[in-house]
């Protein structure tokens, strides 16, 4: 008898853990971001779930949004993939920001401009010493720095600046995943020339003024950066993530935090 008081007790105790975590998983909302930002995305839910104690699951993704969006594991993504929206048209999406692609230098490559057609020629191999395009320029190789393949920035960068270009057609290229590893490296390489989505102030590094054949200053290319979840989505608590995000000024300055320029 003991024994069986005891095996119904634990049956007991399990069922009522099970509900619970059934409970839970009806007020969860998973959110996936793309590595770039992932940072801010916590920095939102963290925030978020400060205000109205919903729990929510972020999950850090690279280059898998349609993946992610068409087999529902996600309740929302936070990218600047373009590929994600397109031609979807059972999505919701919303431009929360953007960032903006500036050229970089090492300081002692003493390079404050470039033309256009001098960037491509350097990010396309042609061009593989600095003095090269002036003789009075550093006699020094041209190392070139570029993103992943996939990334936002990286997707911005070619399209705009080297018109579509690939930044691999360089073979001396090195590759890195973040701006922070992108300052790191062309401030510590002499001679290294790369891209970050974010003005560069720190030592060592030099923002780049790309011109046009009329010495007109180019623009830096805008890279969006969307919040996009399903149409037919019913989850009542990702609605109060979007009223968040879209309305709340605490979400606002947390996205200027992350470096994004708001609309």
């Amino acid at each position: 008898m003991k024994n069986l008081l005891k095996n119904l007790f634990i049956l007991y105790f399990l069922s009522t853990l099970c509900l619970g975590c059934t409970q839970n998983r009806s007020e969860d909302i998973v959110i996936s971001s793309s590595t770039p930002f992932l940072a801010l995305t916590e920095a939102l839910v963290s925030d978020f779930q400060t205000k109205t104690g919903i729990f929510i699951t972020v999950k850090g993704i690279m280059g898998e949004e349609k993946k992610i969006l068409n087999k529902n594991l996600s309740d929302l993504i936070i990218t600047d993939s373009k590929l994600a929206i397109k031609n979807q048209n059972n999505l919701e999406s919303s431009f929360i920001g953007y960032t903006q692609t500036f050229v970089i230098g090492n300081t002692e490559n003493k390079i404050t401009k470039l033309t256009i057609k001098e960037l491509k020629n350097i990010f396309n191999g042609d061009i593989t010493n600095w003095n090269e395009l002036n003789s009075s320029f550093i006699n020094k190789e041209i190392q070139v720095l570029t993103r992943e393949t996939g990334s936002g920035i990286r997707r911005s960068f070619e399209e705009d600046f080297l018109e579509n270009g690939n930044t691999n057609s360089s073979l001396r290229a090195l590759t890195v995943n973040s701006n922070s590893e992108m300052k790191s490296a062309v401030a510590s390489i002499t001679g290294s020339i790369g891209y970050v989505s974010e003005t560069a102030k720190e030592k060592n590094l030099t923002k780049i003024k790309i011109i046009d054949s009329n010495q007109n200053e180019i623009e830096s290319p805008k890279t969006m950066v969307y919040i996009i979840w399903e149409k037919d989505n019913q989850n009542i608590y990702l609605e109060k993530f979007l009223d968040y995000i879209k309305n709340s000024e605490s979400a606002h300055q947390i996205i200027k935090n992350n470096g994004l320029n708001i609309f």
